[in-house]
């Protein structure tokens, strides 16, 4: 079975998918005394912070572009699968960098 998303979808699950990233690693920060370990997840969250940018900035040219696929923004079914997706994927949500970590 394929599965196919459109261009709006992709640039939206990357964009969750960086946002988990972000807050995987600033919680992994927590989780770590040592000033280098510590300072090295700080500097991979904010890399997080910077692809996030980026793709949030991808999605708004796309949607001002004559080639975006519209559909409605309200739409909360398709809303919560792709934050599901996206949660369950790369950086699931339910993982506690504590526990992987250590």
């Amino acid at each position: 079975m394929s599965i196919f998303f459109n261009a709006d979808e992709v640039f939206s699950m990357a964009i969750m998918i960086e946002e988990n990233g972000a807050r995987f690693y600033r919680k992994a920060a927590e989780t770590f005394i040592e000033s280098k370990i510590n300072k090295l997840l700080l500097a991979l969250a904010k890399d997080e912070d910077k692809h996030k940018a980026i793709f949030s900035a991808m999605l708004r040219d796309y949607k001002e572009s004559e080639k975006s696929v519209r559909y409605e923004a309200e739409d909360e079914l398709l809303a919560d699968y792709l934050k599901a997706f996206s949660d369950k994927n790369i950086f699931r949500d339910d993982v506690d960098p504590a526990d992987i970590l250590t």
